[in-house]
């Protein structure tokens, strides 16, 4: 593992493309691995894989095997082989038992080297156990030059714990939107206009009332929080510390600073509540809302209702389904986020980490900077073999991905390696271009985005205030309270009764915190 310099270019011949930690570059994961070959002072003849020891190394993945797993990873080992000498051992963790089995990975005492993990699947407690092992810029920049290359500064700098980082992220380029989906069909046979506006989308829902007395206008069902991301959060470029607790927003359009404010106080928060009880005042919905458990695109796509938000993709699923089972529906999706900024998802939500014990960390480091960022190896893992599982009917730098056998899949968690840009062989008119301006044009990585919050001191206030905020969210969301001012009242005192000030003033500076070390 000491001979550096053709180790280094063995794995990528990236000599002339190591960043620092910081560092962000615009090209592709293939246009980076093209101009490492291009730039490289040396050629593949001039390394050998030989020249290092064979090591295998153990992986584990969440989720359900595909039936084809073995045979791809057979094809992606031997491919790692040929490029540095190392194999990978995939096991998986079912979603049945993998929050009991995966803490006990590192007590037990096996010898294992890489894991997926994330801010939802015991990142921050393993990270702060020094169950990872700490990827220092030296050894990133060394041993994966491709991940440094492509990164962006935001990926590291959100998924640090107490100011080291034990992740490799994936390139998540997912930016955080609502839209709406409703039936064209139905507009069409109303008369009405295209919709655009939250204005003609409530034509389009009165007409569904008085002409489909077996639909529903809006199909959402639950806390219907799709609804105050599009009306009230979007518009003000507003997104939370931490999704999921307490109530502190900031606002991600104003890059350059941190602005933080509790949702209750946004401006427009009464006057949302006032519509939402408009709403369901007007029969938009019905009072099982509240307590239906069901996808909210099911009645949808059951034909019993006539409108879903969702985001893009939600709509191509809904698309996808019309396509197969009502080709007579004209399925069209409205952007409403009026072209604001929109928020990264943030990167602590997919990663690899290496494990503090591992016996070969540096060629961990190898495979996984091979598995994220090798065309071939990485199109292998995401999309299996080419011809048999599916065929790329795109480019390597935009997949189009045509499925020939559901035999492989995503259903594990090699959404750690999800970096090259993928788009639908098919979908509905305007995806593609919608897709690149949410996904390209419009995404910001705030500093403050994706925090990975450390709740131990507020422990007790978080699970207070939380039980609080998920009472009222389908209260606030569907309109169930006839006098919204008095609902906000009641709804921050129960919240400040709780707790909130504490938790937000927590967020508050572990928000301010990740900003002044991203400066």
């Amino acid at each position: 593992m000491k001979k550096s310099l053709s180790l280094i270019l063995l794995v990528a011949m990236m000599s002339t493309l190591m960043v620092g930690c910081g560092g962000k570059k615009e090209d592709t994961p293939t246009q980076v691995t093209e101009k490492a070959k291009e730039e490289s002072s040396v050629t593949p003849e001039e390394v050998k894989a030989e020249e290092l020891d064979y090591v295998k190394l153990k992986m584990y993945f969440l989720g359900g095997a595909p039936d084809d797993m073995d045979k791809v990873w057979g094809e992606i080992n031997a491919k790692l082989k040929e490029k540095v000498n190392a194999e990978v051992e995939p096991v998986i963790l079912g979603w049945g038992d993998w929050a009991d089995r995966y803490p006990l990975l590192f007590v037990s005492g096996e010898e294992w080297d890489m894991v997926y993990t994330a801010n939802w699947a015991f990142y921050t407690q393993q990270a702060s156990k020094g169950g990872f092992l700490e990827l220092t810029p030296e050894l990133l920049n060394q041993y994966a030059p491709m991940t440094m290359a492509t990164l962006p500064e935001a990926a590291f700098n959100s998924t640090k714990v107490n100011g080291s980082n034990y992740m490799i992220p994936a390139n998540s380029k997912w930016a955080i939107h609502e839209g709406v989906t409703i039936r064209g069909d139905l507009r069409g046979k109303y008369g009405l206009p295209e919709v655009k506006t939250i204005e003609d989308l409530e034509k389009y829902m009165d007409a569904v009332l008085a002409n489909e007395s077996n639909m529903i206008p809006l199909a959402d069902v639950g806390s219907a929080t799709e609804t105050i991301r599009s009306l009230l959060y979007t518009p003000q470029e507003q997104w939370f510390a931490a999704d999921g607790i307490g109530t502190l927003t900031f606002n991600y359009g104003k890059e350059d600073e941190l602005v933080t404010t509790p949702n209750y106080e946004l401006n427009g928060m009464l006057d949302y509540m006032k519509k939402m009880v408009e709403w369901r005042k007007k029969g938009y919905w019905s009072r099982s809302a509240l307590t239906y458990q069901g996808n909210t695109s099911d009645q949808f796509n059951a034909g019993k209702g006539a409108v879903t938000f969702t985001n893009i993709e939600g709509a191509r699923a809904i698309w996808d389904n019309a396509k197969a089972n009502n080709p007579d529906w004209k399925i069209e999706y409205v952007d409403l986020t009026g072209g604001k900024k929109l928020p990264a998802q943030g990167f602590g939500g997919n990663g690899a980490a290496i494990h503090a014990t591992s016996k070969n960390p540096e060629r961990a480091l190898m495979v996984l900077d091979l598995l994220g960022y090798d065309p071939e190896i990485n199109y292998l893992l995401m999309q299996g073999i080419p011809g048999e599982h599916t065929n790329n009917v795109g480019t390597d730098e935009v997949r189009k991905i045509e499925v020939l056998s559901p035999t492989y899949g995503g259903s594990y968690s090699q959404w750690c390696f999800d970096n090259f840009k993928t788009r639908p062989v098919e979908a509905f008119e305007g995806y593609e271009a919608l897709a690149d301006s949410y996904f390209e044009k419009q995404i910001t990585f705030h500093p403050a985005i994706g925090m990975t919050f450390n709740p131990d001191n507020v422990k007790s206030e978080v699970a207070a205030t939380t039980q609080v905020i998920e009472q009222y969210k389908p209260i606030i969301n569907l309109g169930f309270g006839d006098d919204a001012e008095k609902t906000l009242n009641d709804y921050i005192k129960a919240l400040k009764d709780a707790g909130i000030e504490k938790v937000d003033a927590e967020l508050r500076a572990q928000l301010q915190a990740q900003f002044d070390a991203a400066k």
